[in-house]
Parts: C-alpha cells; structure tokens; sequence
C-alpha cells in the first residue's frame, strides 16, 4: 500500500547525491540522530554503571538493614527479645557483628580505624570478594588475631602480608585509671574497594578478637541482615522498628549511608535533562533537514501532484525520508554507543581519580531496556519531527509548484 510513496522517497533521497549543500545539511541531521543517540546509549550505560558500582561496595560494608541498641552500648548476644528476627521470611541471613572506633600503629605510623568483628562464613559483609592479596577471615586461621585491612590503609601504615599491627581499644576518655586495651594481630588479607573514606577506615577482624579488644566477652554492638530485596530496606526497617523492642532500633542502608545514596539520586535526575537537550537538537535537525528537501524537490512535489498524487501521499514520502534519516543515524549511533561501552568495560579507556569517584574507571552496565528505549523514542519523535514539514510539503500550489526553480 505504501509501495509507492517509499520508492518516491528513496528516489528522492539518492537523488540529493548531485546537491552538494541539500546532501551536507542531510549528512548533518545524520550525525546529529547518531550522536546524539549514542550520547543517550552511553550516558544511560554510565549512570547505571555508577550506581550498581556504587551500591555494590556500599552493601560490601555493610548491610541492607542494621539492628543496633540505642547510645551506641554493646549488649549481650543471643538475646529473646530479638527472637522475632527468626520468623520473619524476608530476613535470608543475620549476623552479629561488634564494630567500634580504634587506634592503629604499625611502627611509628598511627591511624584512626573502624573494627569490625564478625564471625567468619556468618557475616553479611561481601568485602571478600575485594580481597587482592593475601585471604578473608577464616573460621580456624593460625594467627590469634588476623587482620584484614583496605589497600588505602596498608599504604598509610606501611603494612603487606603478614605484618603486626597493634590495636588500640579505646573506652571513654583515656586517663591512668582508664588505660586503653591492647590487642597485637597480623595482617593476612588486604581488599580493594576503590572507596575514599572506607577502604582507609575499616578492618576486619573474628568477633572474638574485637570482643578481647573491649573487654566485651559474650557482647555485641550490631545485628546486620541481609533482606530478599535490598530495595525494599526501608520498608523492612520500618517494620522491624514496629516489632522489636526498645533498647533497639533499625536502620536501612539507605539511612547510614543517605549521603552516597542522595549522590546517586541526583547523577539520575540530570538524566532528563540530558535527554531533552539531546532529543531536542535531533528534532530541529530533521525538520529543518525535511524543509531544506522540500525547498529542493519543490518542482518534482508540483508534478507529482499534477500526476494525481494526494496530499497524503506526498506527506507519507517526506515522513519516510525522515525515518530514513533516523534509520540510519539511529544505526550508526547504536554502533558507537554500544561499541564504546564494550570497549570501556573490557580495557578501561577512561580513567577515574578514586578519592573522588570511589573507583578508578569509568564503570558501565548496557541495559538492553535502556538501548531499546533510546531507539524507540527517537523513532517517534523523529516521526513527528518529519511529519511536520511534510504536512507544509502537501499543502503546496500545483501550479506554483510546477513554476519553482
């Protein structure tokens, strides 16, 4: 049925070959719909790269929710009255944990730390999987007290495998009654998370050891949980706070780390706006484009309509010039954009200074729903971005048509 008006229209498309400016002005609306897709593929592949980067070594240290007492104070462990914690289906794994600050020295070098007791093979923290040298806490490890510590950290203190470092467990303020206690362990793993402001702050050691550190036999600071659906840890939190008993309370991810997770927010609603600008250079450029055709083939419109041709008919050939346009813009921007992404995640092309992005490159996730969108959007609003000046096309004079030159 449209046969006719997609011949016309490709007629009309190869034939601009001989018009040097009508072919340049098409070669710009080309590239305007290919870059400007591309730019969409790839800043979308970004964001999403950044936040799954981003929320992944956040879950690693800590939890999707964290049951704590009130003041900070340590408590003992099991405890009834968060026996309720057992019966609720959407916990898939709880731990306790003991985390407390504390001071570090490796020969003459000191440095305020973060301990973190946990139990090995129970905890919920995923820093294992950051591990570059050396191994995580095992359940039977031969070093009384072994250490892990973040690569940031080993460097401030000097520290590699199996290096000792003495461990200051500090209560209140220091004074000759209240002396700081002191543990001496070895370092058996370091990990690599690329965050500013962690990797140089927590270490990992069995809660047996932190509990020695304070004096805290039998006591813990933290319940940590792993819910079904990280998403849905503000939701949990909230119920868990309606059902557990004071001196307790619960907080999500979302709420101990709200500044790293704000940050993320506000990367994703600059995403509109990216969009827009894009999308709206896209536009002109086709009209203006189909209107620089129209201009050219003004006299063959005349014939065309003289010949019989409905106005609707000569609005369809100008619609489908512009989704040629798109068609092979959209081809050639799905190509940069999807190659680039790949490249960027095989080789790392573009580089990052971790103290300020919490990584060292440019991370990515191509999301297929994401590509087809980019696609599908564009190819609408290029439809109706053709159809405009088509419509103008169809509404021309025969005679005056025919006259043009």
């Amino acid at each position: 049925m449209l046969k006719f008006e997609r011949i016309i229209a490709r007629r009309f498309f190869q034939s601009r070959k001989n018009k040097s400016f009508v072919g340049f002005i098409t070669a710009f609306a080309i590239g305007g719909v290919a870059i400007g897709s591309a730019a969409l593929i790839i800043t979308l592949a970004i964001v999403n790269g950044f936040s799954a980067e981003i929320q992944n070594k956040l879950v690693a240290f800590s939890s999707h929710v964290t049951i704590s007492a009130f003041s900070g104070n340590s408590f003992a462990f099991p405890d009834s009255n968060l026996n309720i914690l057992d019966s609720l289906k959407f916990i898939k794994k709880q731990s306790p944990s003991f985390s407390r600050e504390a001071i570090a020295r490796s020969g003459k070098s000191i440095e305020g730390v973060l301990v973190n007791g946990i139990i090995p093979g129970k905890e919920t923290v995923q820093i294992k999987k950051y591990i570059i040298a050396g191994h995580y806490l095992q359940k039977n490890d031969s070093v009384k007290h072994p250490i892990v510590v973040g690569k940031k950290m080993a460097q401030l203190l000097s520290l590699e495998l199996g290096s000792k470092l003495t461990l200051f467990g500090i209560s209140g303020m220091p004074t000759p009654g209240n002396m700081p206690n002191v543990i001496q362990g070895r370092i058996v793993g370091i990990y690599d998370t690329g965050m500013q402001g962690f990797d140089d702050l927590f270490i990992y050691l069995p809660m047996a050891s932190v509990q020695e550190l304070f004096q805290k036999p039998g006591e813990i600071t933290d319940i940590t949980l792993e819910t079904d659906n990280l998403y849905n840890a503000d939701l949990y939190s909230d119920s868990l706070q309606n059902l557990i008993r004071w001196p307790y309370y619960s907080r999500s991810i979302f709420q101990t780390q709200s500044n790293l997770f704000n940050w993320i927010t506000l990367q994703q609603q600059m995403i509109p706006i990216v969009i827009l600008v894009l999308i709206l250079i896209a536009i002109v450029n086709i009209v203006g484009t189909i209107l620089m055709m129209i201009v050219d083939k003004t006299a063959e419109i005349g014939i065309l309509r003289s010949m019989g041709t409905d106005r609707k008919q000569i609005t369809r050939i100008f619609v489908f010039q512009g989704m040629f346009i798109t068609g092979i813009g959209l081809a050639i921007g799905n190509v940069i954009g999807i190659g680039f992404c790949i490249l960027q995640s095989q080789f790392h092309l573009i580089p990052l200074p971790a103290e300020a992005y919490f990584m060292n490159t440019v991370p990515i996730l191509l999301s297929v729903t994401d590509i087809v969108l980019v696609n599908l959007m564009t190819v609408i609003l290029a439809l109706f971005a053709s159809w405009i000046p088509s419509v103008v096309a169809a509404r021309l004079n025969i005679a005056d048509s025919v006259r043009f030159r």
